[in-house]
């Protein structure tokens, strides 16, 4: 991304025009916060891990009810 940062962002944008792509990244928000939840107290500040979880989880559901449409 450092090399070829113009590269990088039209690809970025690419991806996000296509259909698939509210789903992939609700779900890829929703499994990151479930796995901080279940992996927060092995890290070093579960506190702060949990709660990046929560908000992850928080977000995706929030991007749900949101919908594709006014998401985009």
């Amino acid at each position: 991304m450092i090399a070829s940062p113009n590269y990088w962002s039209a690809a970025i944008i690419r991806f996000a025009k296509k259909r698939y792509f509210h789903w992939f990244e609700v779900s890829s928000r929703f499994i990151t916060g479930i796995l901080f939840v279940l992996f927060s107290a092995d890290t070093l500040y579960p506190n702060v891990i949990i709660f990046i979880g929560y908000l992850l989880i928080a977000v995706s559901i929030g991007l749900i009810v949101t919908g594709e449409a006014k998401h985009r």
